[in-house]
């Protein structure tokens, strides 16, 4: 063979090479580096998120800690304002503070108060209002309204009457005794169907 003849043929068989290079990088390779290039893609997607669920599960063990540590908080709060009226607990406070500060509870009535629509019903507060007629000193009630701001159940004064107690023939007046006619709210929060127990 002359050598014209062979370097045709190499030539040739180069051209036929490269152009079979050529096919079998955009017949084959090219699809698969673009899969790849997807999958690539897809796995640091899955990283990143795999990363925010990690950082998502830390503030959540944070937030439960928290939670746990406030348990007292939880429970000062829910025996100021608790879940439902609870007159006994009411009553058995309005008793310790008069018997401590000296005065004698006469009568309690407790009624349900039907709450228009206020700012209160809105945010879902419930009122029990308590008539309770005290017979004492006037220092002993003054006593008794200061010891009974200080408990932590969530009460208003609403109304007081005071007078003069008068002896048993009527004529003649105790000096030092006076009957309170003393009217206070207590409120509470149901659990509505929406809230979540703690």
């Amino acid at each position: 063979m002359r050598e014209s003849s062979r370097q045709t043929l190499a030539i040739l068989g180069i051209t036929f090479f490269i152009a079979g290079a050529i096919f079998v990088f955009f017949r084959y390779l090219k699809p698969a580096y673009a899969d790849f290039n997807a999958k690539e893609a897809l796995r640091h997607n899955k990283i990143e998120s795999i990363q925010l669920l990690n950082e998502y599960k830390t503030k959540s063990d944070e937030i439960v800690a928290k939670y746990e540590q406030m348990g007292d908080k939880i429970n000062s709060i829910n025996a100021a304002l608790p879940i439902n009226a609870q007159p006994a607990e009411v009553l058995a406070i309005l008793d310790v503070v008069s018997k401590t500060k000296g005065l004698n509870v006469s009568s309690v009535v407790f009624k349900e108060i039907d709450n228009q629509l206020t700012d209160e019903t809105q945010s879902g507060l419930k009122t029990i209002k308590v008539d309770v007629v005290l017979v004492g000193t006037y220092d002993s009630f003054k006593g008794f309204i200061t010891e009974l701001e200080k408990e932590i159940r969530l009460m208003d004064a609403v109304s007081l009457k005071f007078q003069p107690v008068t002896s048993a023939d009527k004529t003649k007046k105790s000096s030092s005794l006076f009957s309170f006619d003393f009217s206070l709210n207590a409120y509470y929060q149901p659990i509505s169907n929406n809230s979540v127990k703690p």
